[in-house]
């Protein structure tokens, strides 16, 4: 149900921003809903409140995918180039949202005794919140080290960003020749002779 309702947010989203739908954001964002409902799964069963929580987890990831990454992209140089933090962070941030709100109103109705692993549905709530605080850290802790050892000179840094030709055999003649030329790349002609036209 969740991942309707972030279908039918992504179609609002692309529809309001375009005019039309958006293939970017239809191909991605309508899992931002399953994303937003993952952690609350257990805990929502009314069609209602799943598909409302999908429609938001997904227009959210809609947003996010054609306003606030290139808007990051552009102010501290954060390059998402498959989307994770809009179809992963941002839903999962929400959906961690979604988890301590239905915990704290529920005030343990409907669940057995001993269902949640904290004495009160108070303090299982803080549990929850303080494993979002620490799912955060955690991402932006390893996300840090794994940026500094990957750009550690015994890698061998690429040359241009998002070009395969210093890491992939023969990759610069799978190219057609447009993409060699008016870059600020210095390529010899003899690699722009050997791409395909």
């Amino acid at each position: 149900m969740a991942m309707i309702g972030g279908t039918m947010g992504a179609c609002s989203v692309s529809r309001l921003m375009f005019g039309k739908l958006e293939m970017e954001i239809m191909l991605n964002a309508t899992l931002g809903g399953g994303v937003g409902i993952g952690t609350s799964s257990d805990l929502i069963v009314s069609p209602f409140a799943a598909c409302l929580i999908g429609f938001c987890g997904g227009s959210l990831s809609s947003w996010s995918f054609k306003k606030l990454g290139p808007w990051l992209q552009e102010t501290i140089g954060l390059q998402d180039t498959c989307g994770v933090h809009s179809l992963h962070g941002l839903p999962g941030i929400f959906g961690g949202t979604v988890s301590i709100i239905t915990v704290a109103l529920s005030s343990g109705k409907g669940f057995d005794d001993g269902y949640f692993p904290k004495d009160t549905v108070g303090s299982q709530a803080a549990a929850q919140f303080f494993a979002l605080i620490c799912t955060i850290g955690m991402a932006i802790v390893s996300g840090a080290i794994g940026g500094m050892i990957c750009s550690l000179k015994c890698f061998n840094q690429v040359h241009a960003l998002f070009k395969d030709d210093d890491h992939i055999h023969e990759a610069e003649s799978k190219y057609p020749k447009k993409f060699f030329l008016g870059t600020d790349e210095k390529y010899p002609q003899s690699v722009i002779d050997a791409a395909e036209d």
